[in-house]
């Protein structure tokens, strides 16, 4: 289920991007996906904001040394609705939600984050904080 979920996700991004409208209930998608981990922006935005969606998970990266989670995954998310490609923010969200114990949504996020970045330096880390997880389920 989780690898049909990104496919959804990814699936949906790009025809967002493309400007094509999908003909589905969105609303009940993006709840979905929530749910699962991987967060969906309301509206992609085609112009170049990585700049600015990096700030603002630094900022992110900030808050969960800090320990303010709730902050942290508004940041994030703040982040994503920028870029929704920016794998280090779904990296966050992981940590974040890990942090507030909800483990299936951290699962979702650090699974978006390996397959948005395949070489990963810390790839072999994440994944193995993922097949703890799928091992516990």
């Amino acid at each position: 289920q989780p690898v049909a979920l990104i496919e959804l996700w990814k699936t949906l991004f790009q025809q967002q991007l493309q400007g094509t409208a999908v003909q589905t209930d969105i609303q009940a998608i993006r709840s979905r996906l929530s749910s699962a981990g991987l967060y969906f922006p309301a509206e992609i935005k085609t112009a170049t904001t990585a700049g600015e969606s990096r700030k603002i998970a630094a900022a992110g990266f900030n808050a969960l040394l800090s320990d303010n989670l709730t902050f942290a995954i508004e940041l994030f998310k703040s982040a994503l609705d920028l870029d929704p490609s920016y794998g280090r923010a779904h990296r966050g969200l992981g940590i974040a939600w890990g942090r507030q114990h909800s483990f299936k949504r951290a699962a979702g996020a650090y699974t978006l984050y390996l397959d948005l970045n395949p070489r990963a330096a810390d790839g072999e880390k994440v994944d193995r904080a993922l097949m703890r997880y799928w091992k516990k389920r």
